[in-house]
C-alpha cells in the first residue's frame, strides 16, 4: 500500500473505532480489499471519509521570485523559502489533499 492509502486507513480505521466503539482488531478484521464486509456498515462510512479527504483543498503562498541582483543572503533564504514550500506541498498532495491553483 503506497503512503496515501496507508494514512488513509490507519486514520479511518482509528475514527471508525472510536464512533462505533468497536475495537480497532474488529474494524481490521472488515476489510474485504478496498472495501469493508457489507454487513458490517463501516463501507458507507470509509466512502464518506474517502470523499471528505478529496474535498480539502488548501491555498498555498507563492514561490518567491528570483531577483537577479540580490545579495548571496537574500537569495539564500528564498531558496530556502521555496524549497520549504515545495517540500510541504509534496508531503499534503502525497496524503491526497489538493493544493489550491497546483496540479500534480
Amino acid at each position: 500500500m503506497d503512503t496515501k492509502a496507508t494514512f488513509d486507513r490507519e486514520a479511518f480505521e482509528k475514527s471508525a473505532a472510536e464512533l462505533t466503539g468497536y475495537k480497532p482488531e474488529f474494524i481490521l478484521s472488515q476489510r474485504a480489499g478496498d472495501d469493508y464486509e457489507f454487513g458490517s456498515g463501516l463501507n458507507a462510512y470509509w466512502h464518506f471519509w474517502k470523499e471528505s479527504r478529496a474535498a480539502i483543498e488548501i491555498e498555498f503562498p507563492e514561490e518567491k521570485p528570483y531577483k537577479h541582483n540580490s545579495y548571496p543572503e537574500a537569495r539564500a533564504q528564498d531558496d530556502g523559502f521555496n524549497d520549504a514550500l515545495s517540500e510541504c506541498s509534496a508531503i499534503i498532495t502525497s496524503h491526497g489533499i489538493i493544493i489550491k491553483g497546483k496540479t500534480e
